[in-house]
């Protein structure tokens, strides 16, 4: 019987493996392709000064067109479908960081439904913020 780490231990050896403590931010949507092969997405900005000794960097455009060459349109893989969704993580990511001005603000659910799921709408500029409109600059409340 083959026993399956633990995630916890799968975390480990891979923040081992990377020379690293910090992997990044978990993308909210993991990356799936017709083969059930799954992405688990992390973003990590590096500064000028790479914890990878050994490891040779390129840019993302570089890695797209080699893997064009690879791939066929119809069915592509996980690591396709990541590198077409590259810039959207990114913006995703840069969009998530950014916050609110100080003031009140008068926050609101937007929701979309279908059959099967149901969906919260956010503002496209603020990702992790709820729908929201600023009522003042004072942030105090009072009776």
């Amino acid at each position: 019987m083959v026993s399956v780490p633990s995630a916890t231990l799968l975390f480990f050896l891979l923040q081992t493996l990377l020379c690293t403590q910090n992997l990044g931010r978990l993308h909210y949507e993991p990356i799936k392709d017709r083969h059930g092969n799954v992405l688990l997405v992390t973003v990590r900005e590096f500064g000028s000064c790479c914890p990878f000794l050994n490891a040779k960097w390129i840019h993302i455009s570089k890695l797209q067109n080699q893997r064009k060459s690879l791939s066929t349109p119809e069915e592509p893989t996980a690591l396709d479908v990541l590198l077409i969704t590259i810039q959207d993580v990114l913006s995703y990511q840069q969009g998530s960081l950014q916050r609110l001005s100080p003031g009140l603000y008068l926050g609101y659910l937007k929701l979309s439904s279908s059959v099967d799921q149901i969906k919260v709408l956010v503002p496209q500029k603020f990702p992790n913020v709820l729908c929201h409109t600023k009522v003042r600059e004072n942030d105090n409340v009072s009776r």
